[in-house]
């Protein structure tokens, strides 16, 4: 998967940035221990669709936000199903996670996906996943349980919990700038 300043600069450059990632990426009621594959049947079907000449590069990210290895995530879309991908579910997780407990993670989903270049409708990303970041060797046990406490207070009132919408957006890296308020 793209970094989201990678594909900012690609689609401010006037290209398009396209995730040819496993599917297994997006199932996030399976283990595994690595969801980060490049799918290459994907990339030959898109190369050959597109052909050769429209593909200017391919990149490999060994770790970004969106494949782990570095963090916790959390499956936003089936903890708020009642609050549609514009409505950004995994903002509103990571915000009600800070409230609840002080507790700061980033969403990785639709919001940080922004809208299409050519269209500017808003995307839908497979996934709406709050990111929760573990550092080595910084944090204890109490840390994780403050963590596991906060998601689990959250999830009690989650039914409770609504949308946001736009007061500003930018076209660029929105999810650095932008302001939210609660949908009413």
């Amino acid at each position: 998967m793209h970094f989201n300043t990678t594909k900012a600069h690609v689609e401010m450059a006037g290209a398009r940035a396209v995730n040819l990632i496993a599917e297994k990426a997006f199932d996030t009621s399976t283990y595994d221990p690595f969801k980060g594959d490049f799918d290459l049947i994907k990339l030959e079907n898109f190369i050959q669709e597109h052909g050769a000449a429209e593909v200017a590069f391919v990149l490999i990210t060994i770790t970004c936000n969106s494949s782990g290895g570095h963090a916790v995530f959390v499956d936003a879309k089936k903890m708020l199903p009642h609050i549609p991908f514009d409505q950004f579910p995994a903002q509103v997780l990571a915000n009600a996670l800070y409230l609840e407990s002080g507790v700061r993670s980033v969403e990785i989903g639709s919001f940080l996906l922004g809208r299409d270049p050519d269209t500017n409708e808003p995307l839908e990303s497979p996934l709406e996943l709050l990111r929760l970041t573990i550092p080595r060797r910084t944090y204890k046990n109490n840390h994780m349980d403050v963590v596991a406490d906060g998601l689990s207070s959250v999830k009690e009132i989650a039914s409770q919990l609504v949308g946001l919408e736009f007061t500003y957006e930018p076209t660029i890296l929105r999810h650095f700038t932008a302001r939210l308020k609660p949908v009413k």
